[in-house]
Order: structure tokens, then sequence, then C-alpha cells
């Protein structure tokens, strides 16, 4: 189709991609500026169509199975187009196969959604695929596993599955071949299958990517020690584990996680001008909308966030960035160690590193670390149980003296020298019982010096 101009209609380009923890992803998708010598008085028109950037975000639900578009036109309308992935318009079959790849990607223990209609590699085969894989045990052979970039390879005695490891140890690969359809033939059912990937980081292993896992993390430990050879599961021949499933036949579309209004859906629903917001404009940050993420992806890096740590992969160079506790580690390929560093001492650009901004990668990693803490359910307190004030709930005896707490929080300390100091339940006042007979009250938090050291043993526990 081409425009009323006659220049062709260039290609949607994904800009950024959301995975919420909830399974929904979201896609933003811009057409590039055209590059024609009869656009170019258009272009100098800061009102033209051609010069400037209109986002189409999809909306893509947990299941897979249905996805909601979201661009300036909804606005004008009041309403969002919603379709089936399975019936998607030719318009939107590049953009939804890319979003599609994406969730896939980092679906950790979700089911897969991969349809015959979004895919572009395809091929037959005789019989149906097994739902189970088959990984060899026993002893290994680290130079049979570690290719020459140092990463680490391990597949399936069937070969429709394998797991690769990268040299830091932090990020595995895996491909698998899923079935997308069934086909009757003369010689038997055929079916047709597709190649798809997965990534996943040591702190979130899929179950069912948990053996060949372990085998490659007890490769690369096997490295780092300077041996040659390991073993696993020396008892048995092979470890059976389960194929990932695909449920993009098996589950009827429902739509609930965009919204045009709030009260629109019965559900909580993302609000579609947040979504544009964050679609249209990339340097707004994807913790605006107040959802817990799993991944985003930009140009520039995918990040990654886990349960204490955030993980940034940077296109230009491939190398890692890791942040944790307050700290960046930097892996490359061009240094044995990683450089480490904090958000006030970020590196700035070398000739080595022109292609991306380190700095703002760092910050969008702290935005989604500090957005994942807050937005993580606190642990529900115990509730206080009910222990007798006089019930001993501590004793222990030093060569100092005996220590003892009791339920009510009073505390009694006998020490070797026959003295005797007795704290309140508040912490706040003490009785002395001196080994001459003499009794003395003081407060805890100014008591004289004579008894300072008897007061920072009550205190600190050290008797």
């Amino acid at each position: 189709m081409a425009s009323s101009s006659g220049l062709p209609i260039p290609p949607m380009e994904a800009v950024r991609m959301l995975l919420l923890q909830d399974g929904t992803a979201i896609g933003s998708f811009q057409r590039p500026l055209r590059r024609h010598v009869a656009s170019s008085s258009l272009r100098a028109s800061p009102g033209s169509p051609l010069s400037r950037r209109t986002a189409v975000c999809l909306v893509l639900e947990p299941a897979g199975h249905c996805f909601s578009v979201i661009d300036a036109s909804a606005f004008t309308s009041g309403a969002i187009q919603r379709f089936s992935s399975a019936s998607c318009p030719s318009a939107y079959i590049l953009p939804l196969r890319a979003l599609l790849a994406f969730r896939n990607l980092h679906a950790g223990d979700r089911p897969l959604y991969v349809h015959e209609h979004h895919l572009q590699d395809v091929q037959w085969r005789q019989g149906p695929l097994p739902t189970t894989f088959r990984w060899r045990c026993g002893g290994f052979k680290l130079s049979a596993m570690r290719s020459s970039s140092g990463a680490y390879g391990f597949d399936s005695l069937d070969g429709l599955a394998r797991v690769c490891l990268d040299a830091t140890g932090t990020v595995f690969d895996a491909t698998r071949s899923v079935p997308v359809a069934t086909s009757r033939a003369d010689r038997g059912p055929r079916t047709r299958t597709t190649r798809i990937s997965q990534r996943f980081f040591r702190s979130s292993i899929p179950q069912h990517w948990a053996y060949p896992a372990s085998v490659l993390v007890a490769a690369h430990h096997a490295h780092l020690a300077h041996e040659s050879t390991f073993t696993i599961d020396v008892d048995a021949s092979y470890k059976t584990t389960p194929a990932p499933t695909n449920h993009a036949f098996s589950v009827r579309p429902h739509w609930a996680a965009v919204a045009m209004r709030p009260d629109e859906l019965p559900t909580p629903a993302l609000v579609a001008v947040d979504v544009y917001d964050v679609g249209q404009h990339v340097q707004v940050p994807a913790t605006t909308l107040r959802r817990p993420l799993v991944a985003e992806w930009t140009r520039d890096a995918s990040f990654h966030v886990l349960p204490t740590s955030v993980h940034a992969l940077l296109t230009a160079d491939t190398s890692i960035l890791v942040f944790a506790k307050g700290f960046f580690k930097h892996y490359t390929s061009e240094a044995p160690f990683e450089h480490c560093f904090t958000l006030t001492s970020v590196p700035p650009p070398t000739t080595s590193r022109p292609l991306y901004d380190l700095t703002a990668i760092c910050n969008n990693m702290a935005f989604l670390h500090e957005s994942a803490s807050q937005l993580r359910p606190a642990p529900s307190a115990p509730s206080p149980a009910t222990i007798d004030a006089n019930a001993i709930v501590e004793d222990q005896t030093t060569a100092v003296g005996r220590f003892r707490a009791f339920g009510d929080g009073r505390v009694r300390v006998v020490f070797t020298d026959r003295t005797i100091v007795a704290t309140d339940a508040a912490a706040s006042t003490a009785s002395l019982l001196l080994s001459t007979g003499v009794s003395v009250s003081i407060l805890l938090s100014a008591p004289p010096d004579a008894y300072l050291p008897y007061n920072a043993a009550s205190n600190s526990r050290e008797v």
C-alpha cells in the first residue's frame, strides 16, 4: 500500500518494550522518518506528519491471546482497538511478532504463546514433538562444553533444546523447538515447528530449565577451579525434564489489561494515556506506570529486574551491567575482571564506549531497582505470641556471669563478683545489688561512671 504522495509506507520499528510482573507486555513502535527528495519540503514544516514521529502502542494480555492498540486516534475517538492475536490484521503482524518474541523470551515459568500466524521461520517434522527433554548425566569434559568466547553450552540428547551460559556465569540463553500446527498426511501426522528463545538469570531459573542450568553452573565452577572434568548425577544415565508448554491453542482471549478510563474495566487495569506517554516518550521512566516490571527493552540495552538486583545487557558491545546493594558491576570482554562503581562515580565516555550513554543506563537501573523495592509487598509481620511475663526466653552463662531475659522484656544479670543487675521492661532504669549488700537504682541513659562496666555488659549482652 502506498501513500497519497506515492512514497512507500515504512514499517514500524520497535523503540521500547516492557514486560510486567503479571505477564502483560507493552510494545511501543514508531515509523521512521521518510528519506526522499519529494518530501524534503514537507519535512521542513513542523506541523507535517512526516516531520514528527508518533507512537503506536500494543498492549499484549498476560496469556498472549489478544492485544489492544493505542495510538493518537484512540484519544480522538475515545475507543481502543482490540484484536485477538490469531486474527491479527496485517498492519500489526510485524509489531506483534516482535512483542510476542520479547514476551516469550522472558516468560520464565509462564506458558508460551507461539502461533503459526506470527512466525517467520517454520519447518515440518514427521510425527509429534516430545513433551519432555532428556539430558545426559554422569561425567562431563569442560573442553567439549566451552566455546572460544568462554560461554558454555549443553544440548539435550534429541537435539531439540539447547541451553547456554555466558562467560561471566550470569546469563542463560535457551532455545527449543515448539509445535505450532499439526497436519494429517499419508505417512502419518506431521508437526509444524519453530525455534524459540528464552533468557533467564542465576537467581530466576525456570523450573523446566533447572537441570541443564545446574550442569552449566557446575561447568563454570569447574573452570574457575581449574578443573577439566566434573560429574553430575552419576547414578543415572539421563535426566528427564518437562518441555515448556505452548498455550496458543488452548485458552480463549480475555481483555483486561488496559482501559481508556480507570473505571472501564472491573479489574485494576492500565490507563491508556499512561501507556501511551511511556511509549511516545522513551525518556520517561517505565516506573511511572507504578507496576512491577520484569524486563524492559530499548535500543541501547535490555533491563532485567530480579528479586535483589537489576541486570542490563548492553547492545553495542554485548557487555553486562549488574546493579545490587548500591553498586554497579560492569562485565566487558576487554577486561579480565568486572569494573565496580556507584551511581555518583559512573565512568565518563571513552573511545571504546561511544555508542551508548552509560550514565542514562545506570540511572534507569537505579529507578527500576527503587521501584521494585517500593512495589514489592511487605512481608506480613507475625502476630505477637502471648508469652508469660516471668517466662525465661533466653538464658546463657559465660565467664563474665549469667544473663537471663524474661517474657515481659526484663533482664537480669548475675556477675561473677556477685553483683546483680536487673533492668526494667522498658530498658530505662536498672537496680544494682552490689556484693557489699548496697542497693542502687540508676538511669540507663546516664549511669554513674562507677557502674558503666555493668551497664555496658547488660545492654550489649556481652556476659
